[in-house]
């Protein structure tokens, strides 16, 4: 198996701005264009197996990206790192093709508890020697933790929405899904800060957070194409029931097929 790099190997920070602005956020936000160009990204690659089959990844079009949730105080503005070079093409030893192509939506986010903070020290005995404390009264010096503070990271994924090949598409249609979600006073509660009045809640719709979003998975269809007529050879519909939004998703789901 052989590994090639992409023709151009780094896409610069300019680059990865306006990738992050295609997505449902308020693209012209200043503290986007406050970075700097030690953000960038490895843009692609291609695998090629012994029988000579090529993998292509990656590409502007099939990137992935996250940032901390918090941006970096000196600037003011998100340090991107790119997460996932997704596949887009497929070529066969003759030259026959697939290809998969996605789409920009909205971006996500992940949320934990923040690093707690715990110090603990012995008292000297004499001289510059510690020595193992023998009492509760030895300790010079502890700090409890926080459980009550986040960190976390904004996630800018990709959604798949076509294969095709020279016969045959395979469509994926999606939408916002009902979902759990995070609350305004977690936000309030980050490690370092608030994410109030940062790049976070200027991107993502003020202090609703209304930009981020989960996509779900609606319906598949495929299409065959063979002598200039294309026509409808299978769907896949999905349906989700969802009886408490604020600790599910994505629940009881069913699906059909049809022709």
């Amino acid at each position: 198996m052989q590994l090639n790099p992409a023709p151009n190997d780094f896409i610069s920070f300019l680059t990865i701005q306006t990738l992050i602005q295609q997505y449902n956020s308020e693209a012209n936000n200043p503290h986007l264009n406050n970075g700097t160009d030690d953000s960038r990204a490895f843009s692609g690659f291609t695998l090629t197996v012994p029988d000579g089959t090529k993998y292509v990844f990656g590409g502007v079009n099939a990137i992935e990206f996250y940032n901390p949730f918090t941006p970096n105080p000196s600037i003011n503005a998100p340090e991107f790192y790119a997460s996932t070079w997704l596949l887009t093409q497929i070529i066969d030893p003759e030259g026959n093709t697939v290809n998969f192509q996605y789409a920009r939506t909205y971006p996500t986010c992940d949320l934990f508890i923040g690093a707690s903070n715990l110090s603990i020290q012995s008292e000297p005995t004499g001289g510059s020697t510690f020595t193992a404390p023998t009492t509760p009264g030895s300790f010079s010096s502890s700090t409890g933790t926080g459980t009550n503070l986040y960190s976390g990271y904004m996630y800018w994924p990709m959604y798949l929405t076509q294969i095709s090949s020279p016969n045959e598409t395979i469509a994926f249609n999606a939408s916002v899904a009902t979902c759990p979600r995070y609350t305004v006073a977690q936000f309030g509660s980050l490690v370092g800060g608030s994410a109030s009045g940062e790049f976070a809640t200027q991107v993502l719709n003020n202090t609703s957070y209304g930009n981020l979003q989960w996509m779900q998975l609606n319906n598949i269809v495929i299409t065959n194409s063979l002598k200039g007529q294309s026509s409808i050879y299978r769907q896949y519909q999905f349906n989700y029931e969802v009886t408490n939004a604020a600790n599910q998703r994505l629940t009881r789901m069913t699906w059909k097929t049809g022709c």
